[in-house]
């Protein structure tokens, strides 16, 4: 009885063993800029959906000074998402970050019947977070809740500064 045990818990370990020392290779990864964070390059490097394109910009904050974004989608008309913020100034200890994640999708706008970029924390109609862009060609423009224009004279747009098509 006592070595069935022993054996069990020496087959238990060296499965363990056999499934973490697994590695994938991936001889041709995408492309990457040297600023990119960790996070980022193994996001843009999952060969999830093929090509990838990010946008940066600053946008107004009600509480801090700024929020820095930068928002990386993967796919051609849906795909995955990675939205960095860093909220500049938001504490007394210095900036504050917030990463989420989800699926995006091209809509159109029922009114005006431009093409929108449309991110859902997590998945597309199950989301906790949803925010929609109006879409330009090298641009997108935050939207407020109802898909209207935010009536501002503050910047609400984020900028292609990469993209990526395979």
């Amino acid at each position: 009885m006592i070595i069935f045990v022993r054996m069990r818990k020496l087959g238990i370990w060296m499965l363990a063993v056999v499934f973490t020392s697994c590695v994938e290779h991936r001889p041709d990864e995408p492309q990457v800029n040297s600023g990119d964070t960790k996070e980022d390059k193994a996001f843009i490097a999952e060969k999830t959906y093929a090509g990838f394109r990010i946008f940066e910009g600053k946008i107004p904050c009600a509480d801090c000074a700024a929020i820095q974004q930068r928002l990386v989608i993967k796919g051609d008309t849906l795909g995955i998402y990675r939205l960095t913020e860093i909220y500049k100034d938001a504490s007394e200890d210095g900036d504050a970050t917030i990463i989420s994640t989800g699926e995006w999708k091209f809509q159109k706008n029922k009114k005006t019947n431009k093409r929108e970029l449309y991110l859902s924390q997590g998945h597309i109609g199950d989301s906790v977070r949803v925010s929609t862009y109006a879409w330009f060609n090298a641009s997108i423009r935050l939207l407020d809740d109802n898909g209207e224009a935010i009536q501002s004279t503050s910047n609400y747009t984020l900028k292609l500064t990469k993209q990526s098509s395979k």
